[in-house]
């Protein structure tokens, strides 16, 4: 079993016995007896930790809340600092040696104060406040009440709450990118990080119907980075907390939260204004500073002398809405959706603001005439620069366009023109009827019944958000020849987001789909070749083979008749049985290789007593909902239906564990489709599936071979729906 070395045990037993060795020199020299003394001067403040050095963002507040305190507080302070984390990882035996570890501190040398940095810290003081100095004063700082309710604290007990509206901070996210669909998870394993990320999930119902809800809190490490890297642009990542992952490995200071924003294909928001400027959004963020300012104040009122039951501070909820600019600018987001008063930060500052003084100096340079000669010598040389490279960027472009057999063209929105290069205008027929100078006389040249979709994706991508384009479509030129092309390009926008240029290549794929048609039909001729061989087989199960079984199983009745009361009585009725036994196998294999019914009386009656074998076999109830239709369908589509129907009857009875099953055929939009809807156990239909299914790779072979589409739908608990779609041709759409 693999030892865990997150934050709970990453110094092992070794914390512990340098925290005793280290005890001496905490406590200092032994009392004096000396008579009465005054009250020391110093104030002695125990300051427990939930995790080990570097771990964000408690580390961060820790620091913050010393520094405020010193500012704070009238007297001298001497922070002592110990860990629970060693304690957790070593159970028993550790927390018994930290709990004689810091009475032994106090014994030695009086605290005035105990502070719990973190939740786990608190939980852990509040468990054991009867055997850990109860005496002196414990000061909660900056924890949930979720977490630690405030009820669980004794009249020694001092609190400073904050309240962590998590749903402000989900609304932050959708009210950013209303367009977002799927809402990702990255929590670390601790079992700190894992209360939170389920208050995450409890908090995301009223969300729900927006955004899917994705965990990856989860997976490992390198596997959740490689998922955060393929995340769709419509979704949007929820970091909090990453101190451990789930192979116990520690992430220190901030690694997590810079791994996860650089590989990011999704804006990353987060909980924490510490983390801003270091990947994540912003919004209403926890405001340590303020939290730290708190605590603080309570800690100086605690050591003045105030009674712990009396500081009990309003709960500090979230700041006020904070934002990088860079990840603004980076994800796209428009600035009016930030709510009111919202403050950006790590804005770009203008060239003036960085330069003022070298403009400056610039202008009054340039005002002289020595300064003015220099300057236009020094333009015309890199002006000659320039020109030359431009001329070799240029045949070096030329040289590429010539290689890859593609043609180049660019569209101007202001001018109205298209341009375009020599194979461009041969691909497009243009090379020797005259020139295409307008977008309109070109989308003249696209087919008609591609021409309305053509023009529907490139101005989507004029309009929307995505620049790049790819659509295939068909040409057809004035003498009659239909070619196959591919188009891909950009749209280029200006500052406004105002397009203003497309360019792109094209591609002649007439070889290349010619090809795939081959390859179409040599399948379809396969799948022929194998109906026919199916059939002859079959015909000669049945009228060969199973007569004589009957034969032989009529011969052994006769002759059990013969020899009854003999000895061989009981070996002839066994083989009796046997051959009828073996004649109804081979009858049903006949029937499975090529079903007769399909050719004398169609799909609608093979699929009626499909169904019905299907329930005999399986005790599955089945039922079968027949639609109108004017003729009977086509051979092709007919024995492709049948299979789809049977292949997925198969797998309902093999893995599905359902409880019915509903099988429709029925016409749609001038075609045919069939349903096969179970109410199984199901499966993740978005995983990659453990091993290749050769059923599923039939049924979709079978029916794109007619022309058709399939689709498989299914969740976990949810069944599973075989959709299968056949246009015909001469049908009305």
């Amino acid at each position: 079993m693999r030892r865990r070395t997150g934050p709970w045990r990453r110094f092992g037993f070794g914390g512990v016995l340098v925290l005793v060795a280290g005890l001496p020199a905490l406590a200092g020299p032994p009392p004096v007896e000396a008579g009465p003394r005054a009250a020391p001067a110093t104030r002695r403040v125990l300051v427990i930790q939930s995790f080990g050095r570097d771990l964000e963002p408690l580390y961060s507040y820790a620091a913050l809340f010393r520094e405020k305190l010193v500012r704070a507080s009238p007297y001298p302070i001497e922070f002592h600092d110990v860990t629970i984390a060693t304690a957790a990882a070593m159970g028993g035996e550790g927390e018994r040696i930290f709990t004689e570890v810091v009475r032994a501190l106090g014994s030695r040398r009086r605290l005035d104060l105990i502070v719990t940095i973190g939740g786990p810290a608190t939980r852990f003081m509040l468990d054991r406040r009867a055997a850990i100095l109860p005496g002196t004063p414990l000061l909660v700082g900056g924890v949930d009440r979720r977490y630690v309710p405030p009820q669980a604290l004794s009249p020694n007990d001092a609190y400073v709450e904050f309240r962590l509206d998590l749903r402000a901070l989900l609304d932050n996210v959708f009210r950013l990118r209303p367009e977002t669909n799927e809402l990702v998870l990255v929590f670390g394993a601790s079992p700190h990080e894992t209360f939170w990320r389920d208050a995450v999930r409890r908090d995301f119902a009223p969300f729900a119907d927006r955004a899917r809800l994705t965990d990856l809190s989860g997976l490992p490490y390198g596997e959740m980075l490689s998922r955060v890297a393929s995340l769709p642009p419509s979704a949007a990542v929820f970091f909090a907390l990453y101190t451990e992952d789930v192979d116990g490995a520690p992430h220190v200071g901030r690694t997590a939260l810079a791994d996860v924003a650089a590989a990011s294909t999704a804006p990353v928001f987060g909980v924490h204004d510490s983390d801003l400027g270091h990947g994540i959004v912003g919004g209403p963020l926890m405001p340590l500073d303020g939290f730290a300012h708190l605590a603080a104040a309570a800690a100086a009122r605690l050591l003045e002398g105030a009674p712990p039951s009396s500081v009990r501070t309003v709960p500090l909820g979230l700041g006020v809405p904070t934002y990088d600019a860079r990840e603004l600018a980076r994800w796209n987001i428009d600035a009016a959706r930030l709510p009111p008063r919202s403050v950006v930060l790590y804005r770009t500052p203008s060239v003036w603001d960085t330069h003022r003084e070298a403009a400056l100096a610039a202008l009054v340079v340039g005002l002289a005439q020595a300064g003015l000669i220099a300057a236009l010598a020094s333009s015309l040389r890199g002006r000659r620069h320039a020109e030359r490279d431009l001329r070799r960027s240029r045949e070096q472009y030329a040289l590429a366009v010539d290689g890859a057999n593609d043609g180049i063209w660019d569209r101007d929105f202001r001018t109205g023109r298209v341009e375009y290069s020599a194979r461009c205008a041969e691909i497009l027929g243009a090379a020797t009827e005259g020139g295409i100078d307008t977008y309109d006389r070109l989308m003249e040249r696209i087919h008609a019944d591609d021409r309305e979709r053509v023009g529907a994706v490139i101005d989507s991508h004029v309009t929307g958000p995505d620049p790049q384009f790819r659509v295939a479509f068909r040409l057809r030129l004035q003498d009659g020849i239909v070619r196959h092309c591919l188009a891909r390009g950009k749209v280029l926008k200006d500052p406004d987001g105002r397009a203003h240029r497309v360019v792109g290549a094209l591609t002649d794929i007439t070889d290349l789909k010619a090809a795939e048609e081959r390859v179409r039909e040599i399948s379809r001729r396969l799948l022929v070749a194998q109906e026919d061989e199916r059939a002859r087989l079959a015909r000669d199960l049945h009228d060969d083979v199973t007569q004589r079984l009957a034969r032989l199983a009529i011969d052994a009745g006769r002759a059990e008749l013969e020899q009854r009361g003999a000895p061989l009585e009981e070996t002839f009725r066994g083989l009796r049985e046997g051959l009828v036994e073996l004649s109804a196998d081979v009858h049903a294999l006949s029937y499975r290789l090529h079903p007769s019914l399909l050719e004398d009386l169609g799909l609608a009656h093979a699929l009626q007593v499909e169904c019905d074998q299907f329930s005999a076999t399986s005790g599955v109830p089945s039922r079968l909902f027949l639609g109108t239709f004017p003729r009977r369908l086509p051979q092709g589509v007919e024995i492709s239906l049948y299979r789809v129907a049977q292949e997925a009857l198969r797998n309902v009875a093999r893995h599905a564990r359902a409880r019915s099953v509903e099988v429709r055929l029925e016409p749609l939009d001038g075609g045919v489709q069939l349903s096969v809807q179970d109410d199984g156990v199901g499966f993740d239909a978005q995983a990659p599936p453990a091993r290749h299914s050769l059923g599923q790779a039939s049924m979709r072979e079978r029916v794109l071979l007619v022309g058709g589409e399939i689709d498989i739908e299914s969740e976990r608990g949810g069944g599973t729906t075989v959709l299968a779609f056949v246009p015909l041709e001469g049908e009305p759409a």
